[in-house]
């Protein structure tokens, strides 16, 4: 199958990109945004129509929501612009799309349970509004589509100064502390295994909404001292903060746990628990003598 997949350079996309190639799957990173920016539509319909993807995996995104909050203008054309010139190709092309959404199209205040693809959505920043807004446009405009939730992700890709893991590890070589929330509760995904769910997922005519999210629930805070403690260094490198001390410019969830009613009956396969993807990561750092 051909596939192209926007964001192909990112933390996910990186992955995204090796695991279908490893599927055997012809595969066509998009230039990165520098070179071919997808609010252009004339600049999105030259490349697609060159290339004749059967199915777009759109990753590209502002993945910040400080950013979006700060310059919604900007929020708005890469997120939700980029989103739309791609179904509107896609409509010409009969291809299929496959998006990456969030947790972000949920309120993050109410931890009454997981969110699953049937809740209630009420996105709680411009970010999560810009991304919902292309949930929309997709169901409003496409048969065949693929909308995947995804939770807070991790992986060894995109940019090293970006890259939490990464970062984190260099600080803790050099004493240093991260602070980060501990009451604040998310599912969490190695970007690796969504790559191989998205893999599974495209190769199947079964289109709607579905949550890629692995078990169990837990904090950043949490999530870090973990990774920490399985690379052999002090989790008090880790320190905790509440949601209220975490101030940031905007909005953030509170509870955004999610959960899938679908994906096992569909697909008949389950995400695997985070733990067993950080595993996967420390091999390659310590193959790669990072760790």
């Amino acid at each position: 199958m051909k596939v192209a997949v926007t964001g192909a350079y990112g933390l996910l996309g990186s992955d995204v990109v090796k695991v279908l190639q490893e599927q055997k799957h012809e595969v066509i990173p998009f230039p990165p945004h520098a070179d071919l920016d997808l609010a252009e539509f004339g600049k999105v319909r030259e490349f697609v129509f060159k290339y004749q993807p059967e199915v777009i995996v759109h990753l590209a995104a502002i993945p910040n929501p400080d950013v979006v909050e700060k310059d919604p203008v900007l929020g708005w054309r890469n997120n939700f612009n980029s989103t739309y010139n791609l179904v509107r190709v896609l409509h010409e092309t009969g291809g299929v799309m496959c998006y990456g959404s969030t947790d972000s199209v949920f309120s993050g205040h109410d931890a009454k349970g997981p969110y699953n693809e049937f809740s209630i959505k009420h996105p709680l920043n411009i970010y999560g509004q810009t991304k919902y807004a292309s949930e929309q446009i997709i169901e409003q405009k496409m048969q065949k589509y693929f909308i995947l939730r995804l939770p807070f992700l991790f992986g060894l890709g995109g940019r090293s100064e970006t890259n939490k893991l990464l970062n984190l590890i260099k600080k803790a070589k050099a004493g240093e502390k991260t602070v980060l929330q501990s009451d604040s509760w998310s599912s969490v995904c190695a970007a690796w295994d969504v790559g191989w769910a998205i893999s599974k997922i495209i190769s199947t005519s079964n289109w709607g909404i579905y949550h890629l999210a692995s078990e169990p629930a837990v904090s950043r805070a949490g999530m870090m001292r973990c990774f920490l403690n399985l690379i052999g260094f002090d989790t008090n490198l880790v320190e905790e903060t509440n949601y209220v001390d975490a101030r940031k410019l905007a909005k953030r969830a509170h509870y955004s746990v999610m959960t899938s009613v679908l994906l096992e009956s569909t697909f008949g396969f389950s995400m695997p628990s985070w733990q067993i993807g950080m595993q996967k990561c420390i091999e390659e750092l310590k193959k790669q003598g990072v760790v």
